[in-house]
Order: structure tokens, then C-alpha cells, then sequence
């Protein structure tokens, strides 16, 4: 239960992408639904095929039933047509000639049949019998006079005679055969049991018939010898499936026909199921015995068999059975290729759906990475460019709208307040709250000189368009110089260097920053006065110490600034400038850090508005070097 909850817990932490959402979804919904209809597909047309298998399995079977006892049957009637002619003393028993001619007729007439034959209570026999060369040996024993005469004659399909034998040895006698003391005993006509015919080592039948006198008593039997080994002739013209097998067997397990019997082992006796090579055979038989089912199927060496067993109603007390056995495979072969091909067209679908579902999902996800992108930018504070999203899609086109409106807004919000201080609030996961925190910062005072007078000069629009002008300008070069920008007051502008971020040498950055605004400055005032306006003259105060930096106002509105002596002292450098004549003031403890790199000239000491001891104050001229402060 404990690994349970940690998998659990392990799965609901896995944070995967929309694109292996929405695909793992489609395959996962794909899968599912394909499985279930070729399930369902497999199950409803395996029921259909078990059911047509199993159908055509019984017909199979008693097509042949039926067919043996067409056969069959016409032995029967022959018979019965042979009783009455004899009993109708149409036939004369005591006529061998005329009784061999009428054997020899049936016995070239009906194939199947072997041999028919006559024999008497006295011992008398006339026979005809069907050779495998196509001739016809009658046999007529006489022992109706002192010397018993047994004549076999032998003729060929034309009737001419082949051979002729006479002889007074005779050793037959049919009232000791048992098909003769067959039909004595029951009384009526009755089928043999199956025996093996010599020499040829067929298989055949005989079916004997009693005749009976006026008075009852019996007279002779007539037989009818019939061969079943057309059987296994006709089972091996029979097309059933690849690997099923028609056969004929007893309750004994003894065989009558079997596919390709000819090639089967040569034996004294009657082959025993069991001794075929098909073991899958004798253990449907055995199956059979035990289950005494008319349909079933088994498992034989890992394959599923399908087989019936149908008992034949004219030998049913003989025990004959017509088996039909069948591998399943033979059935649902066709059905499994069929599985193959639709799993086979389900996989190209699948492939096709997850080519066309993963591109639809770029058209989505391609735009959605855009717009991460755009408020990872957004989250640096990276408001520089607007990248248009192509899409078709409603919500992420508005999606996409409300972040170019939101970097719209952040683009006026980053007027009001240092980028830097908005970026290391996001960095920091941390909200703009009231409160400060002392730090040594380098302030940074600029004013206009006269700007009072010049307002009075000027038109208002031109003006304010030459000051934005001048903001732009004096703006762009702190910050470039890695200041932070306070807050224009009027025509002044208060910045310095150190926060919200420390960085190396604030003071050399700070008065690099001075410098490069004055050459700036004279550039764009020789540009002003060619263009008829009046040039601007800044002073600028630059002092380091202690300030208490923060953010301060109310909870609608905050500004964050810098408070305390050092802000003032750099304040009142910016406003003594006009008694010195200078541009640029710094206090000694500016001097005293960036004297190695800067020009400055010592002022002397100066009085500064409340602040208690007078300041050392030095005029910033010039680098030292050319280049600028990193």
C-alpha cells in the first residue's frame, strides 16, 4: 500500500507537455476503441464461423450418411427384388445357368456390390463374383447328386469365357459360412459385421437374406457382398479444408474409411484407430467415447480441434460412426488474417491520426511557445518588441491579444518605475510592498538653469516636446550607465546607482554618466538653436553614503525612492553650482573614489542648506581616459 501511494504520488508531480497530453490522448482513445470493436468484431464473426463451421461440419457428415445409404439401399432393394423373384419361382434356385446370368447382370450393374450368391439348405451355392480386372468368376457347387461337382468359370466383360475349372473335390459349404448361419438365426435380412475380403485385403459387408418355403421352413439365404472401399474413394474426391479429415470407424475403434486408405499399413486385420499416424485423431475418438457429445472441440499438442461424430441409422447397431475432424485454424484462418490486415490498417490509421493530430497540436502548441516566450520576456521585463501570433484558434488569439495588451500597459507602468527594481521584484517572486532597507547609494541631482525663464520664452507644445526631448536623452545615458531612474521633478531629475541592485563602481558609472550627458547635451542644443529654441544648461550634484531605500506611499499608490542626508547633500550640489560657475559637483567622498580616473578641481569648502558642517566640494571636468565606464 505504501509504494501504491509514492506511484501515486510519483504520477500526480510528472508534469508532461500539452502536445504529449493531447497525443497520449489520441492514442490512448484510438487504442481503446479499436480494441474493443476488433473485439467485438473478432468475437461476433468467430460465433458466426464456429456456428457456420459446425453447420457445415454436419452436413459434410450427413452427406456422406446419406450417400452410403443411397448405396446401401439399393443393395436392399435388389435383394428384396432377388427374394421375390425366388420366392415367386420367376428366379429357379435349381437353375444355376439361369442364376448365374441374372448374378452376372447385377453384379456388372452395381459397383459397389462384390459378389451375390445363392446357397441352399442342401448345400448347393451359385455365386457371382466382380474381379479387380474387371471380369466376373461364377462358382456353382452342386450336391444334388451322388458325386458334389464344384465348377468356377471365369469371363470377361464381354462374356466371353476366360477360364473353366470343374471339380468333384469341394470343400465349401455355405450352410456353415456365417453369413448364412446369420440370417437362419435372426430370421430376416441382416448386415454382417465388417470383415477384411481375401486375397485382395479390402474391406466389405454382406448382406444375407433368409427364404422361406410355403410351409415356413427355410429354404436358402441369399447374399450380397458389398465393398467399402468406394468409401475411401469418395471421402478422397471430397474438398472439406486443408487439414480436415472425413473417416468412417466403429464403436471398436476399428476403421472402415479413412482419406488415402490405400496408403495406409497392410494388415491381417482391421486398422485400429490408434494405429493412425494423426494422433490428433484417436484422441478426438477417445474424446468422443468419454464425452459421448455429437459436437465438441479439444486441445491437442497446443491445437484447438473442432469435431462431431454422427452414428449411421441403417449400421447404428453395428456401431458405425462418420467422424469429421477439423483444426480451428482451418476455420478462423481466413479470420485471423483478416485480424492481421485490420491491426495492419489500424496501425497506418494510427500512424496517419498521429502525424494529422500532431500537427493540428503545433498549429496549437507552436503558438502557446510563443507566448511562453512572450511572458518569459514579460518576466525579465523584456518589453522591447510585440511578436504576432498565427493562429486559428479563438483563445489563444485572445490569449495572445490580452498579453500584447498587458505589455502595452507594462510599457506605460515601466515610465513610472525603475525596471530594475520591477525586474528583481519578479526575479525574487516577491510583490511591491511599503518599507526600505539602508543601503550606501551614489545620488544624483539635475537641473535646468533658468528653466523658469525659459518657460516664459517658449510656446507650452514646444516646450514640453524640447524637454521630453532632453529627458530621453539624459534618461537613455543612466541608464545605460546602470542607474536607476527616481522621478523627474519638473524640469529636474533625480537618479542613483547601487539600488535595487549593488553593482561594481556606482561612483565612476554615476559621474561617467555626468560627463557623457553634458557632450550629449551640447550636441542637442546646437541642434535647438538652429531650430530656434532656447538651449538648456544643466547642473548636476553627485554625492555617496547612506540612504534608506525603499518603497513609500499608500496602498493604492507607492513610489520607490531614496531618503535621507546623502539624497539632500547631492540635492544642494546640483544648487551651488550657480555660486562656483561649474556643471558638474561632487562631494570629497565621491573625489576621494573616482580621482584616479576623473579630472576634478577642489572648490573649497561649502556651506550646503541643512546640513550642519560645511562640505569639500570638487568641479568634475574630464576623464582621464577615453573609454567608458563599464
Amino acid at each position: 500500500m505504501k509504494y501504491i501511494k509514492v506511484l501515486i504520488n510519483f504520477i500526480n508531480h510528472i508534469i508532461v507537455t500539452l502536445k504529449f497530453s493531447i497525443l497520449s490522448l489520441f492514442i490512448t482513445l484510438f487504442l481503446t476503441a479499436s480494441l474493443i470493436l476488433m473485439t467485438l468484431s473478432y468475437k461476433s464473426s468467430s460465433d458466426d464461423i464456429f456456428f457456420i463451421a459446425n453447420k457445415s461440419m454436419e452436413d459434410i457428415t450427413h452427406s456422406l450418411s446419406q450417400m452410403f445409404l443411397s448405396e446401401v439401399r439399393l443393395a436392399q432393394r435388389d435383394s428384396g427384388i432377388t427374394l421375390s423373384l425366388i420366392t415367386g419361382k420367376v428366379l429357379d434356385v435349381d437353375e444355376p445357368d439361369e442364376m448365374i446370368r441374372y448374378f452376372y447382370y447385377l453384379a456388372e450393374f452395381f459397383n459397389i456390390v462384390q459378389a451375390i450368391y445363392w446357397g441352399d439348405t442342401k448345400g448347393n451355392y451359385v455365386s457371382a463374383e466382380y474381379e479387380d480386372d474387371d471380369s466376373i468368376t461364377s462358382h456353382y457347387i452342386d450336391r444334388s447328386i451322388p458325386a458334389p461337382t464344384e465348377s468356377i468359370i471365369r469371363r470377361n466383360v464381354a462374356g466371353t469365357v476366360i477360364s473353366s475349372t470343374q471339380s468333384h473335390d469341394v470343400d465349401y459349404d455355405p450352410r456353415v459360412r456365417p453369413w448364412f448361419l446369420s440370417a437362419q438365426k435372426i430370421g430376416k435380412a441382416a448386415w454382417t459385421n465388417v470383415y477384411l475380403y481375401k486375397p485382395s485385403d479390402y474391406l466389405g459387408i454382406t448382406l444375407a437374406t433368409p427364404v422361406y418355403g410355403k410351409k415356413g421352413l427355410l429354404e436358402g439365404v441369399l447374399g450380397v457382398d458389398l465393398r467399402l472401399d468406394w468409401i475411401s474413394w469418395y471421402i478422397d474426391g471430397l474438398k472439406i479444408t486443408p487439414h480436415g479429415i472425413l473417416f468412417v470407424v466403429m464403436e471398436n475403434g476399428k476403421l472402415i474409411a479413412y482419406p488415402n486408405f490405400d496408403k495406409l499399413p497392410k494388415m491381417s486385420r482391421l486398422l485400429d484407430i490408434h494405429e493412425l499416424p494423426s494422433k490428433w485423431i484417436a484422441y478426438s475418438f477417445d474424446k468422443y467415447k468419454k464425452l459421448k457429445a455429437k459436437r465438441f472441440s479439444f486441445r491437442y499438442q497446443g491445437v484447438t480441434y473442432l469435431a462431431t461424430y454422427q452414428s449411421v441409422p441403417e449400421f447404428k447397431d453395428q456401431g458405425w460412426l462418420i467422424g469429421l475432424v477439423i483444426p480451428e485454424n482451418d476455420f478462423i484462418g481466413t479470420l485471423n488474417k483478416a485480424r492481421i490486415t485490420n491491426m495492419l490498417i489500424s496501425l497506418f490509421i494510427l500512424l496517419l491520426g498521429v502525424f494529422l493530430v500532431s500537427r493540428f497540436v503545433n498549429s496549437i502548441v507552436k503558438p502557446v511557445k510563443q507566448l511562453i516566450l512572450e511572458t518569459n520576456k514579460i518576466k525579465n521585463f523584456d518589453l522591447a518588441d510585440d511578436q504576432p501570433v498565427h493562429t486559428r484558434v479563438k483563445e489563444i488569439i485572445l490569449l495572445s491579444d490580452a498579453i500584447q495588451t498587458m505589455k502595452t500597459g507594462l510599457r506605460a507602468f515601466k515610465r513610472y518605475v525603475p525596471s530594475d527594481l520591477v525586474k528583481q521584484l519578479i526575479r525574487k517572486g516577491e510583490n511591491a510592498k511599503l518599507g526600505g532597507s539602508r543601503k550606501t547609494i551614489v545620488a544624483f541631482f539635475s537641473d535646468i538653469k533658468d528653466f523658469t525663464t525659459i518657460t516664459h520664452q517658449s510656446r507650452p507644445d514646444g516646450l514640453m516636446a524640447q524637454l521630453n526631448e532632453y529627458f530621453e536623452a539624459f534618461t537613455n545615458i543612466i541608464i545605460q550607465e546602470k542607474g536607476t531612474i527616481d522621478k523627474y521633478i519638473g524640469d529636474s531629475i533625480m537618479a542613483f546607482w547601487g539600488a535595487p541592485d549593488d553593482i561594481d563602481r556606482p561612483c565612476h558609472h554615476a559621474a561617467s554618466a555626468a560627463l557623457e550627458f553634458q557632450e550629449t547635451l551640447s550636441s542637442l542644443n546646437h541642434k535647438w538653436e538652429e531650430e530656434g529654441r532656447s538651449p538648456f544648461y544643466t547642473r548636476i550634484g553627485i554625492h555617496i553614503g547612506d540612504a534608506i531605500v525603499g518603497n513609500v506611499g499608500s496602498s493604492e499608490r507607492i513610489n520607490y525612492t531614496a531618503i535621507g542626508d546623502s539624497i539632500n547633500i547631492a540635492s544642494r550640489l546640483e544648487g551651488i553650482n550657480k555660486e562656483y560657475n561649474t556643471n558638474i559637483l561632487v562631494s570629497e567622498a565621491v573625489y576621494q573614489i573616482i580621482q584616479d580616473e576623473f579630472v576634478l578641481k577642489e572648490m573649497g569648502y561649502a556651506s550646503l542648506k541643512g546640513i550642519k558642517e560645511k562640505v569639500l566640494v570638487y568641479a568634475l571636468l574630464a576623464r582621464r581616459t577615453p573609454s567608458r565606464i563599464d
